[in-house]
């Protein structure tokens, strides 16, 4: 049997195979297992195998083989495969027939890739690697493909994982995507720094070490979100041995770093102690086998080194080097002497690498180095990237390099300027022999002291010798001298002091699973099988069951609890018993008063519907459409939450209402309506509904019967009647509220005035789009206390065709459905109600029926479909007016006013309602200072389109001009009762006020144009003007 020689990688691996042993026997002792604890096992075991090659490979060095690096690429893919398989079964298995073809190609396809390797191993010769200290197959371009290969697998795992993490829900989602990210955590990145290592970009051990710490942390990362995700019984005891071991193998990764590290520096400064002493005694030191010397002052080999060691060649280069890093490192001065004498020196490199040496001296050009050791540092620190590009070099082909010669040197001269053109410089050589020239020039330079590794690395039928050296420097004699130890030597001492932590590591190991096993059984698992039992016990209704009680500790707390748990549930059994045996004496007797009480509550009820029907008499009356007109069509839909049932009538009651009225307002036709929504359930909502009828109706009837309330402008009628209807549920102290959408609308022009109070938005259906009315200004329910503040007017115009919809707050709140918890589910997007309306095309029956299908309605709903009818009308005249207006202009502008009034006129006797003629009629007359006119073709033109604010304004200018100013003051308070205040026009209203004495409205209205603009430019004037009126009148 080959002996062992454990080192630092050997035990780093056999942490790692430690663990994932553990976890591999764990999951094949699942008593009746799924399919995904199954798969996740086999991954585990490959895994395991994995690192035990791994072990085997660093441990073993008199047996040259291949085998154990080929048994890391085959279970490799093979782990890789099974943790997909684990994917595709877990949380419950997607595909039986997936699962099977998945193993099958993929367990396929990794036999004939593993057969390709190891046919291809097989005829590559061995080598062995220092840096790692095992054997391989010199087959680098073969391994790099089946690498990839890994990675394909390591990919797919990752892609199954995300994949059935997105047809998951819940916690199983959560704990598929965690795996995931476990598997990836122990995976990814120890195969990424694997490249860096066998590139020479990291050192090996930074590797082991790396790698053990993501294996153990992400493998236990896997099996405990596993163990708590899956419905696989598991057990306690088994998480609390894996933590431990998790704890216990990582703090004897760090032991084994430090202990084998300072194990290996003490080797190195033993035996290089014992070669100076030998050269000073002129013998070779015990263990010794090799004497190497070089004479810098010849530049040769005083003894040859033997063919087994190294090449005369290199060896007097790399000795050199040592020997000038020696010089170059005392080397003391200011930057110019210290960089003429090191490029003096460098200079001498090019006996043994001409593009070496050009390469060094261009790195000491290019910077200002104060002493010896700050260059010499410098220099060493091309350590990596030489030992990188040797790797890649020694990778390709010559073929290869050949035919990538020129940007091969290209990219090396990067990162060492200068190699370029001392290569150009050596002239036309072959592929091999430029290739060889690189690696040599790209030796990285060694200190004395350092430990190197000699001999020949190809296995050819018989075993080479390899050796360890330490080289020095003898600065009296001008030479290096290098000693040499047999390197099966250096791997027996390490062994030995490797061994005595690996029993420990395996000590330790057995006696946490063993004992941990035996005490946790006793003080643990026993008294959690006997509560087990016990709860068994109770299943079977066997309420005797008692369980002993064996440390008072939590575990005794919870047995106590279990058996007064126990003995509670046989009481309350017993009492059971006894009330199932008086059970029907006690439901004659229950029924008897149920039978009393249902009389009582059917008299109540038949008294409370009476009630109600008679309440709905006197509503019926009240929300009715009053309006027959042939420009605008009303439709109302009222649908109250409560119903019931009186007598042979079924009726519903609540405190919605739709009211709709034709009134005459300044000689024209408006369409006066309401949409209410009363505070309160049935009884209580109806008699809010009941009181804004009654007054609605009264304020109404008022207005057909008054000459003067007739008189009024639309605006102020709107306002008055609000506030009207306000104050009357103000007087029932806040028992009685309403909000509600009140809505006045010129039959003629479309025009509609409305105020919106703390009620559901109204919607404009216009070209088949609905949308919101944005200019509402929302104002608090009728008769809430306390209400202060302007009172505005919004203002919107209907075009011929278009579609209003005013509901109440039913239209929204609907149930859509109930959680998992048995919540409601309630619709809170308001939007909701304008799809619903584009969806039905606007048809009031269609949408109402939509709505009740989306989910059931939670309040009263009251809709109001009000459209404005499209009129025949030839508009040919627009047309005629257009070259009308274009003389108008010419005329004007040549100073022909007469001319360009006659023109209009006579446009007028055609088509006098045709607004912008009139509308530029009453410009040209103010201008002509034709005031009187003016203001009777502005009436006109209000008449024909109330919608203009700014003609409003200029309206009141006019009527102020011919010093009508009770005229004048009313047009301005209309357009100061609409939504935006317009600065001028307070300015206007406060000098009308002056003018008609008015002079507190006069004080108010300027306060309210400081609020809006205090840099308005006649404030100051207006100002004046008023305390000069206040003074007068005091007087």
């Amino acid at each position: 049997m080959p002996a062992l020689y454990p080192n630092y990688f050997f035990v780093g691996s056999l942490l790692s195979f430690l663990f994932l042993l553990y976890v591999a026997i764990l999951l094949f002792r699942v008593p009746n297992r799924s399919p995904a604890s199954t798969q996740l096992a086999i991954a585990m075991v490959f895994t395991g195998i994995f690192n035990l090659s791994y072990l085997i490979t660093h441990g073993i060095y008199t047996v040259p083989n291949f085998a154990t690096r080929w048994l890391n690429f085959y279970t490799a893919m093979c782990a890789g495969l099974h943790v997909a398989a684990f994917f595709h079964s877990f949380p419950r298995v997607h595909s039986t027939r997936v699962v099977k073809w998945v193993l099958v190609i993929g367990h396929s396809s990794i036999i004939l890739v593993s057969a390709w390797l190891a046919y291809v191993m097989f005829n590559s010769p061995l080598y062995y690697l220092f840096n790692s200290h095992f054997w391989d197959s010199d087959s680098l371009p073969a391994q790099k493909a089946v690498s990839l290969m890994i990675l394909l697998h390591f990919l797919h795992f990752v892609a199954t994982g995300i994949w059935r993490g997105f047809k998951e829900r819940g916690d199983e989602r959560s704990g598929v995507w965690l795996i995931a990210a476990a598997f990836l955590f122990a995976t990814i990145p120890p195969a990424i720094l694997q490249v860096l290592s066998r590139d020479n970009l990291i050192p090996r051990s930074t590797f082991m070490t790396a790698t053990v710490i993501f294996n153990l942390f992400g493998y236990f990362a896997a099996i405990v979100t596993y163990i708590n995700v899956t419905k696989d019984r598991t057990s306690v005891l088994w998480r609390i041995t894996g933590i431990t071991l998790l704890t216990v193998l990582l703090i004897f990764q760090a032991v084994a770093y430090y202990w084998l590290h300072d194990a290996e520096r003490n080797f190195d400064a033993l035996l290089y102690g014992r070669a100076r002493e030998g050269y000073v005694l002129g013998r070779l030191p015990d263990y010794g086998v090799k004497k190497i010397i070089y004479d810098h002052k010849q530049s040769k080999l005083l003894s040859a080194p033997g063919e087994d060691y190294e090449s005369e060649t290199a060896l007097l280069q790399q000795m050199q080097a040592t020997y000038l890093h020696d010089s170059l490192q005392v080397l003391k001065g200011d930057a110019e002497t210290v960089k003429k004498v090191a490029l003096d020196l460098l200079a001498q490199v090019s006996k043994h690498s001409a593009i070496q040496s050009r390469y060094l001296q261009e790195l000491v050009s290019r910077a200002n180095y104060t002493d010896g050791a700050t260059l010499t540092a410098a220099i060493r620190s091309l350590r990596s990237q030489q030992l990188y590009q040797i790797a890649k070099l020694r990778q390709m082909s010559d073929a290869e390099f050949e035919k990538k010669s020129g940007e091969v040197i290209a990219a090396l001269d990067k990162k060492f300027p200068g190699l370029a053109e001392a290569t150009e410089k050596l002239g036309e050589l072959a592929a091999t022999e430029k290739k060889q020239l690189l690696m040599a020039s790209l030796t990285p330079w060694r200190e004395e002291a350092q430990r190197l590794y000699r001999g020949q690395i190809h296995y050819a039928g018989s075993f080479p010798q390899h050796y360890v050296s330490y080289p020095f420097v003898d600065q009296g004699q001008q030479r290096v001298i290098e000693v040499a130890y047999p390197y099966i030597y250096y791997r027996q001492q390490i062994a030995a002091a490797t061994w005595p932590l690996v029993i420990v590591i395996l000590s330790s190991y057995l006696f946490i699973l063993i004992g941990f096993s035996v005490f946790f059984r006793g003080a643990l698992m026993r008294p959690i099988n006997w509560l087990v039992d016990g709860l068994k016990e109770i299943h079977n209704d066997n309420f005797d069951a008692r369980v002993k009680v064996q440390v008072e500790d939590e575990i005794g707390f919870m047995a106590k609890s279990f058996n007064k748990m126990a003995r509670s549930i046989k009481a309350g059994r017993m009492r059971l018993q006894q009330y199932a045996e008086q059970l029907e004496e006690k439901v004659k007797e229950r029924t008897q008063e149920l039978q009393t009480t249902l009389k009582d509550v059917q008299a109540l009820k038949a008294q409370q519907d009476g009630d109600y029907f008679l309440t709905t008499l006197l509503l019926k009356p009240l929300g009715v459409n009053e309006v027959d007109s042939s420009l605008v069509g009303i439709e109302s839909v009222v649908r109250q939450k409560k119903k019931f049932e009186f007598r042979h009538w079924s009726k519903d009651i609540g405190g919605d209402i739709n009211i709709s009225h034709i009134i005459e307002l300044e000689g024209k036709r408006h369409i006066a309506f309401v949409n209410g929504d009363a505070m309160g359930k049935s009884i209580q909502g109806a008699g809010g509904a009941l009181v804004l009828g009654s007054v609605f109706h009264t304020i109404v009837e008022r207005t057909q019967a008054t000459l003067a309330m007739q008189q009024q402008a639309p605006e102020r009628w709107l306002k008055n009647a609000f506030i009207e209807l306000h104050r009357v549920f103000e007087s029932f102290d806040g028992s009685m509220l309403m909000s509600g959408f009140f809505g006045l609308i010129d039959e003629h022009t479309g025009l509609m005035y409305h105020i919106l109070a703390e009620h559901p938005r109204a919607v404009l259906y216009r070209n088949g789009k609905a949308e919101f009315i944005e200019n509402d200004t929302m104002l608090r329910k009728l008769g809430t206390a306390g209400v202060e503040g302007k009172l505005q007017i919004a203002t919107t115009q209907l075009e011929p065709g278009d579609v209003l919809f005013v509901g109440s707050d039913g239209r929204d709140d609907i149930i859509l459905g109930y959680d998992e918890h048995g919540d409601r589910i309630i619709n809170e997007d308001e939007t909701l109600f304008l799809r619903i309306i584009e969806e039905n095309g606007g048809r009031v029956t269609d949408i109402v029926g939509a709505i009740e299908q989306r989910g059931e309605i939670m309040d009263d709903l009251s809709i109001m479909r009000i459209e404005r009818y499209v009129e025949q009308r030839n508009n040919h005249h627009a047309f005629d007016y257009g070259a009308v207006l274009s003389g108008v202009k010419r005329d004007l502008k040549t100073g022909q006013t007469d001319k360009a009034i006659r023109r209009i006129e006579a446009y007028l006797r055609q088509d006098e309602f045709y607004p912008e003629a009139v509308k530029n009629l009453a410009q040209i007359y103010y201008q002509t200072k034709d005031y009187e006119k003016a203001a009777q073709y502005a009436q006109d033109y209000l008449w024909l389109k109330p919608a203009d604010a700014h003609f409003v304004y200029f309206a009141s200018l006019c009527f102020r001009r011919i010093k009508d100013y009770r005229k004048s003051i009313d047009l301005s308070e209309r357009l100061r009762l609409r939504e935006v205040p317009i600065a001028k026009n307070l300015a206007l209203l406060c000098d009308l006020h002056l003018r008609m004495g008015n002079f507190k409205r006069a004080e108010a209205m300027l306060s309210e144009l400081i609020e809006i603009d205090k840099n308005f430019g006649s404030i100051d004037i207006l100002k004046r003007k008023l305390a000069d009126a206040q003074a007068k009148a005091a007087t």
